[in-house]
């Protein structure tokens, strides 16, 4: 109708530029010979559209089904208590784009569903939500005024309709569709807000939180839309979704000549657009949109001579606890890193010890060897004579007297040394391995030099009764395992390790003069502004605000006062969803994946049920980077699905729960075998097992400890298991077909001859788990009537029978 009665517009060349003039008439009044000739390249590129993006659509079809293929239902319920907040996806903060009603209908409660204002549960945990539930919950709407508790107490926990500004600066305090917490409620009532529009919070289960082995269960997955029932065990839900998301791609796509080439009016960018965020492009066609890099308020938009914008968001106010000692804010400094807070370092150059206190919390205790400070092991069968706090003098005794137990042979080899004055010999075993050790003080050699001695011979004999004595002048400090004498005047530092530190050095490890002792657990390394600075003893709070200003020559979105999240858009234009996952976490990646595609697919009157782009997203996220192996079985850098990730870490949890306990339980009994590292002896047989022993074998790394209960002997596990660090990563849907676990599958997808090349060096089998490899080989599918457990043809008709009538179901499309 526009182009009837009004004009056509600047039209678009073959190339995608604008033509300079014109079209001034329009359809009614007729077009001259140029205006005709100019709206030709229109016509022309919609029938070459037609015909490539054809193949385009048809290509991410078959990219996004290789991907989720594997994807069934498996199990009625994976137990999950995971879920996702349901919001209204949005074009513009009054435009939605789908109600809360749209996506909750047919899915499952993963939390309680609460009135706000009665407090009645409308939908228990993992309830279906039917089409009546959906649309009560979905729509209601409570104003609470905030004047008297108890009915300002029902707003915590449930989410703002609307935006809610601090009636005197205008300031935005809570966001459109953000959770209201009870510190948000003090900042509304220190505000004077006089009420607040709510509605209950809504988590749903989800693919994307779904637990099942290879899969997803019923309940994460909800109703199939095919019948508006519970989606039926042995369904290729993945192959549905692919398909749901692919085969619209054309109808995207052909609608390109309905604008004949106007310029900015090319629909066309649908289909690249999707693409472009399935595959994960790190290069983008759009302007880079500027993202929020902390939770804050927008302070100032400043624009600069190079004619891009500069917004300044400045957080709430934090606070930390830092050791007194090494804190360095003053009130009022504006600190170009929030590592500026924090001293230099080490005040001397020494060794590190960390205790453990009495109420739990631990201490970290530095002493200055430089000048004479010492600390003193003290052996398993030694005991101190000196308490905590006592003054020594030099050659004043620290321990009671004690003998050295013999040093004994490790394995069968030959004795070297000592030479001359020297107390150090060696045992150089037939494989070449060498222990070195020293004569104790008291002591005497038993074997020759040159003699070949057997495992477990001793090499020394019981030393003389002897005693440690202090080396100088010092104030004692006991710790396990350790006499430390120090000069209290001196250089010496001891601090707490608060919540908000870590230690850089490990117990017993050296220091050298300024450097680092600990580093800050913030998850913020820009600008900082300290507001106040509160000395607590031995410990520092310090209150400060974090500051951060994002550069951009894009359309700005935000205002002064406006209130935004770690990774919030801040300017028109579209992000990476790699550097979303980097800077704001997993779940806002795939809040802004869902509302991306959602919006492509809108813009030409597409629908697409939310659960199929969980199902791809399930896939394209569902992959952890191994950033340290610990003692899992995964190499380093290797890249593992989330699920068996987390299989290992709990399999090691348990390992580490089981360790502690039979620790617990086994104290006092009696150790069966010499406990001993490097030739030293920890404990003798025959003594009983004690926190101290177990202590001083793990410092040993000493893995067990062997003890006797009535008649058998039971291995202690002295180390605990380390857990591996893994990082979430983002695979295009290209990388995740390849991804799957066997090769037949990948083979027939793409880069037939480097898979296929890669799973024989390997030594790889491919057990035919999936749909493509069963139907490769000719093998039944494990899905459908192939599922295991499927019910046969007249198991299925007595449950039809027997089902009672959705009278909802007739009414759906």
């Amino acid at each position: 109708v526009k182009q009837l009665s009004g004009m056509r517009g600047p039209m678009a060349g073959p190339s995608g530029e604008i033509i300079e003039m014109p079209v001034i008439s329009n359809f009614r009044e007729g077009l001259d010979m140029m205006e005709y000739f100019i709206s030709t390249h229109g016509g022309r590129k919609g029938a070459a559209d037609t015909a490539l993006k054809t193949a385009d659509s048809g290509y991410l079809t078959r990219r996004l089904v290789d991907a989720t293929s594997d994807t069934i239902v498996k199990e009625h319920d994976c137990g999950t208590a995971q879920g996702i907040d349901i919001d209204p996806l949005r074009f513009s903060q009054y435009e939605v784009m789908e109600s809360i009603e749209e996506r909750i209908y047919g899915r499952v409660a993963s939390q309680p569903i609460i009135d706000p204002e009665t407090g009645e549960v409308l939908v228990a945990a993992n309830e279906w939500i039917t089409k009546e539930m959906a649309h009560h919950v979905g729509n209601l709407r409570v104003t609470i005024p905030l004047k008297d508790d108890s009915s300002a107490e029902r707003v915590v926990g449930t989410k703002s309709v609307e935006e809610v500004h601090d009636p005197k600066t205008g300031q935005v305090l809570v966001k459109q569709d953000e959770l209201i917490t009870s510190h948000l409620l003090d900042l509304l009532r220190a505000a004077k807000v006089e009420a607040v529009t709510v509605r209950p919070r809504i988590v749903i289960r989800s693919p994307m939180t779904c637990e099942t082995k290879g899969g997803v269960c019923q309940l994460c997955y909800g109703y199939d839309m095919s019948n508006h029932k519970p989606v039926a065990l042995g369904t290729a839900v993945g192959v549905i979704a692919a398909q749901s998301v692919g085969e619209p791609g054309t109808q995207l796509t052909m609608r390109t000549f309905h604008t004949g080439g106007v310029a900015g009016e090319d629909i066309t960018q649908g289909l690249p657009r999707a693409e472009e965020l399935f595959e994960a492009r790190k290069t983008l066609k759009s302007g880079q949109a500027g993202i929020s890099p902390l939770d804050g308020h927008v302070t100032a938009i400043v624009p600069t001579h190079a004619g891009k914008d500069q917004i300044e968001i400045t957080s709430e106010a934090r606070t930390l606890v830092l050791p007194t000692v090494l804190c360095n804010a003053e009130p009022g400094d504006e600190l170009g890193s929030v590592d500026e807070l924090l001293a230099a370092g080490s005040p001397c150059a020494g060794e590190v010890y960390i205790l453990s206190r009495s109420d739990g919390a631990r201490e970290m205790f530095v002493i200055d060897t430089a000048s004479g400070d010492r600390a003193y092991p003290i052996p398993p069968n030694a005991t101190p004579c000196v308490k905590d706090g006592d003054r020594v003098k030099e050659g004043d005794p620290l321990t009671e007297r004690f003998n050295i137990e013999p040093i004994v042979a490790e394995k069968r080899g030959t004795i070297r040394g000592p030479e001359g004055k020297s107390r150090t010999f060696e045992l150089v075993t037939d494989s070449g391995e060498v222990f070195s050790h020293e004569i104790p003080y008291g002591a005497r050699m038993l074997v020759e030099p040159g003699t070949t001695v057997k495992e477990g011979e001793p090499l020394t004999s019981r030393s003389k009764p002897i005693f440690i004595a202090a080396e100088g002048e010092g104030t004692v400090r006991i710790i396990p395992g350790m006499i430390i004498v120090y000069n209290s005047d001196g250089r010496a530092i001891r601090f707490p390790i608060t919540q908000d530190v870590s230690p850089t050095k490990g117990n017993g490890e050296k220091v050298r003069e300024g450097e680092p002792l600990v580093r800050l657990e913030v998850d913020h390394a820009g600008e900082a502004l300290v507001d106040r600075v509160e000395p607590e003893g031995e410990a520092t709070r310090v209150y400060l605000r974090y500051k951060s200003v994002v550069e951009t020559d894009q359309a700005v979105v935000v205002h002064v006062g406006d209130k935004v999240k770690k990774g919030d858009l801040l300017t028109k234009g579209v992000v990476a969803p790699h550097t979303l996952l980097d800077s704001a976490g997993v779940n806002k990646t795939r809040e802004y994946l869902i509302t991306e595609i959602h919006k492509v697919y809108k813009a030409q009157g597409v629908d697409i049920n939310d659960k199929h782009l969980e199902v791809i997203i399930r896939q394209i996220l569902n992959n952890v980077r191994i950033v340290e192996r610990g003692d899992s079985r995964f190499l380093l850098g290797d890249l593992v699905p989330l699920e068996e990730f987390q299989e290992e870490v709990s399999r090691l949890s348990e390992w580490n729960a089981r360790a502690r306990q039979l620790q617990k339980e086994l104290i006092g009994a009696e150790i069966a075998e010499d406990v001993a590292a490097k030739g030293h002896l920890i404990a003798q047989a025959g003594t009983e097992l004690t926190p101290e022993i177990l202590y001083a074998a793990s410092r040993a790394a000493i893995e067990t400890i062997r003890v006797r209960q009535g008649d058998e002997t039971i291995e202690v596990p002295v180390l605990e298991k380390q857990l591996p660090l893994g990082e979430r990563e983002l695979l295009r849907v290209s990388k995740a077909a390849l991804q799957t676990k066997g090769w037949l599958s990948a083979a027939s997808f793409q880069r037939t001859t480097k898979v296929l090349a890669e799973a024989a060096l390997r030594g790889e089998a491919d057990e035919l788990e999936g749909l493509k490899p069963s139907i490769i080989v000719g093998k039944r599918i494990p899905a459908g009537t192939g599922f295991p457990g499927a019910q046969t043809a007249e198991q299925a008709v007595q449950t039809v029978e027997a089902a009672p009538d959705d009278p909802l179901t007739d009414s759906e499309d």
